[in-house]
């Protein structure tokens, strides 16, 4: 994730971003300040829970029909940079 943030950081000019984990209850708070019924953050909080720890995988390994040959940094300066200043593509 330090690595992805620092992509992001670098596209929308903010070198000084970092990436920061949240303890799950602080997430789950604010998942219900933004109006998620207390049940469903909870349930939110047990998948990011399970893919935190390994429960909940892939079920196949990367391959060339798996993946797309966007890469993120590509991803990043073509959609998200865009996005964030409001300018974002449409359809």
């Amino acid at each position: 994730m330090n690595e992805a943030t620092a992509v992001l950081a670098r596209g929308i000019g903010k070198p000084d971003l970092r990436y920061v984990q949240f303890p799950y209850e602080q997430v789950r708070q604010v998942l219900i300040q933004m109006g998620i019924w207390p049940k469903t953050a909870g349930q939110f909080l047990e998948m990011y829970k399970a893919i935190n720890e390994g429960v909940v995988a892939a079920q196949e390994p990367r391959s060339r029909e798996n993946t797309t040959l966007t890469s993120f940094e590509r991803f990043v300066q073509d959609i998200f940079v865009p996005a964030y200043h409001g300018k974002a593509a449409t359809a």
